[in-house]
């Protein structure tokens, strides 16, 4: 990335195991890391009967085709409906989420990303989801810079056991910031707002 200078690592979501995996693999460019909503390892805790999500991670873990069919239905009501698509997969979100989606501009760019990770990019999203369902706790073990893990309280998509759980794997380097009411994507937001 050409950084000789130590930089700060902020994941969202699932991409909270690829900042972790930066940071443990390039520790000494990383002066920080920063977890937003984080997707924990399923491997520390029963998380999926809570998750949003659970249905497209369990077919990640099922293999291969299983995925595939997953994500070819995804993608077909995406791009007939998606509209039903996003209020389908905001359905059991609390009412900070919904709000966010009542917002045009907060529809079209959570659209935009589906049509991108469903469509052109579907290889990488289905990469991404089977590394994620795979064992990668011993990762949090490598990480040794402070770490701010930021979790909305009634988060649906990365629930804040998942959050305590990081907290707990990575001991004393991290902080816990638990965001009162918030769901996923309002947590972010209001993270983004108090970062420097």
């Amino acid at each position: 990335m050409g950084v000789d200078q130590p930089v700060t690592v902020a994941g969202f979501s699932l991409g909270a195991m690829s900042a972790a995996y930066i940071a443990a693999r390039r520790g000494l460019l990383v002066s920080k890391l920063i977890l937003i909503s984080p997707a924990a390892p399923l491997q520390l805790g029963n998380f999926l009967p809570a998750m949003a999500g659970r249905p497209v991670f369990e077919a990640a873990q099922a293999g291969d085709w299983a995925l595939r069919i997953f994500t070819a239905s995804q993608a077909s009501l995406v791009a007939l409906a998606p509209k039903v698509a996003i209020k389908t997969m905001f359905r059991a979100s609390p009412d900070t989420e919904l709000a966010l989606l009542a917002s045009s501009r907060f529809f079209d760019v959570v659209e935009c990303g589906l049509r991108a990770s469903l469509g052109p990019g579907q290889a990488a999203y289905r990469r991404e989801l089977r590394a994620y369902v795979r064992p990668w706790a011993h990762v949090l073990d490598e990480v040794r810079c402070k770490t701010e893990i930021w979790s909305g309280s009634k988060d649906d998509w990365a629930p804040p056991a998942m959050a305590e759980a990081l907290r707990g794997r990575l001991g004393d380097l991290a902080t816990l910031n638990v965001c009162s009411g918030l769901g996923h994507y309002s947590t972010l937001r209001i993270a983004l707002s108090r970062l420097d």
